[in-house]
């Protein structure tokens, strides 16, 4: 993958977590929302699920809008 030194790596702690509870990890990305192809039904869809989820944390791996994505700022 081509990358132009952009990303970060950010440190998460889960505060007052008990043994034995599970923990749903949940990435996403790719959802390039600003993109004449999005699928927003889809999009609309996920967030409804990740709603209603309990103790779950959220990954996000990138690209949420197209303007964004390594292709488009090499671009500009």
């Amino acid at each position: 993958m081509r990358t132009d030194g952009l990303f970060q790596l950010h440190k998460f702690t889960v505060c007052d977590w008990k043994s034995g509870r599970t923990l749903r990890l949940v990435p996403f990305g790719d959802v390039h929302r600003d993109s004449p192809h999005h699928a927003k039904e889809k999009w609309n869809d996920f967030l409804e699920y990740a709603k209603g989820l309990e103790d779950a944390a959220f990954i996000g791996m990138g690209d949420y809008l197209d303007g964004y994505s390594t292709s488009e700022r090499g671009i500009l």
